[in-house]
C-alpha cells in the first residue's frame, strides 16, 4: 500500500512547470493529474489522451499507462507504458517512478488470471495497428505480446493499403498463444474500358438535295432505257429467228432485208442497254453525295452487251 501511495505522489510531482507561450496541453496534463490525485482515474485518463493528442510525449503515455494500472487495467497499463519506454528521449525522459510502475504491472500480472498472447502480422515491415474488443475505441498499439484476462477477445488488425482482419479469439486465462495474422493488399479497382465512340452522323453536303434529285430524274431515265432496250432486244431476237429460216431456205433477198432490220435492232438494244446502265450508275452516285461513303461505278461494253457496276464498301 505504501509503494502504490508513493508511486502516486511521484506521478503528481512530475507534471512539468508551465511554460510561457506553451498551448493548453499543459492545462490538460494538470487537470488530468488532479483527477488522478482523486482516484478520478477515467476521467484523468480522458485529459492526458487529449494533450497526447496535441502534442505526443512519453510523459502523456506514461501517465495514461499508469492511470490504468491505479484501474487494474493491465492490458492497457502494458501498452501504455510500453509505448512510454519508446517514446522516450534525451528532451522526453522517462519519468523516475517507470521503473517501479513497471516492477508492480510485472507482479500482477504474475498473480492474474491472464494468458500471454504473441500477435505477429504478415508481411513483415507493414505499419499495422491492433485493435482489441477490451479496449477503448480509440487505442491502438503496434503488433506485439499483451497479457489478456481469460474469455472472448476480438482483434482487428489493419494498415494502409490492406484489407483489414478481425478475428474473434477465447483465451483460456493462463500459458501463451500465438496468434498469425495475413494482410492481403487492397484490389485494384477495375477500369472498365471506355464504351467505342458512336458513328459519326449521316450529314448531308449543301449539293447533295440538288445532285439526289438530278440522280432520281437520271434513275428515270435509265428505267425508260432499259424498257426500250428490252423491247429492241426482242425485235432483235425475232429478226434472228427470221434470219436463221432465210439461211436454211437459201433465200438471199429476204436474208439481206432481215440482216439490216436484226443488225439495228441489235445496235439499238445495245445501245439503250448501255444508256440505261450508265444513267443508273450516275443516278445512284448522285443519289448517294452527301453520304460518308460515296457510290463506286464501273462499266464497260462489248460487241452485243453493257455492263455497269455500282457500288458501296465500309
Amino acid at each position: 500500500m505504501k509503494a502504490l501511495v508513493g508511486l502516486a505522489v511521484m506521478a503528481a510531482v512530475v507534471v512539468p512547470p508551465r511554460v510561457a507561450g506553451a498551448d493548453d496541453v499543459d492545462d490538460l496534463v494538470a487537470q488530468g493529474d488532479d483527477l488522478a490525485r482523486r482516484a478520478e482515474y477515467a476521467q484523468a485518463i480522458d485529459k492526458f489522451k487529449a494533450a497526447d493528442l496535441k502534442r505526443p510525449r512519453a510523459l502523456h503515455a506514461c501517465m495514461i499507462g499508469l492511470a490504468y494500472l491505479r484501474r487494474d487495467h493491465w492490458p492497457q497499463a502494458e501498452v501504455f507504458l510500453g509505448r512510454c519506454r519508446k517514446r522516450a528521449v534525451a528532451s522526453d525522459p522517462l519519468p523516475d517512478w517507470m521503473d517501479d510502475a513497471e516492477s508492480q504491472l510485472k507482479a500482477r500480472l504474475a498473480a492474474a488470471p491472464v494468458t500471454a498472447v504473441e500477435i505477429r502480422v504478415a508481411p513483415p515491415g507493414v505499419a499495422a495497428l491492433v485493435t482489441i474488443s477490451a479496449f477503448a475505441p480509440d487505442e491502438s498499439f503496434d503488433p506485439q505480446t499483451i497479457h489478456l484476462a481469460a474469455g472472448r477477445h476480438t482483434i482487428t488488425v489493419s494498415a494502409p493499403g490492406f484489407t483489414s482482419v478481425t478475428r474473434d479469439i477465447t483465451i483460456p486465462g493462463s500459458g501463451t498463444e500465438t496468434i498469425d495474422i495475413t494482410l492481403l493488399p487492397v484490389p485494384e479497382p477495375r477500369v472498365e474500358p471506355p464504351p467505342p465512340p458512336p458513328p459519326p452522323p449521316v450529314v448531308d453536303r449543301p449539293a447533295s438535295g440538288r445532285a439526289r434529285r438530278w440522280g432520281n430524274g437520271l434513275l428515270i431515265g435509265a428505267g425508260g432505257a432499259a424498257v426500250g432496250a428490252i423491247v429492241l432486244h426482242a425485235l432483235a431476237y425475232r429478226e434472228r429467228g427470221k434470219l436463221d429460216d432465210a439461211r436454211a431456205s437459201g433465200n438471199g433477198a429476204a436474208y439481206n432485208d432481215h440482216e439490216t432490220a436484226f443488225d439495228f435492232e441489235r445496235v439499238g438494244a445495245i445501245s439503250l442497254y448501255a444508256v440505261a446502265g450508265i444513267a443508273a450508275g450516275v443516278g445512284f452516285y448522285l443519289r448517294s453525295v452527301g453520304r460518308d461513303v460515296p457510290a463506286q461505278i464501273s462499266a464497260a461494253i462489248t460487241h452485243d452487251a453493257a455492263f455497269v457496276t455500282v457500288g458501296w464498301s465500309r
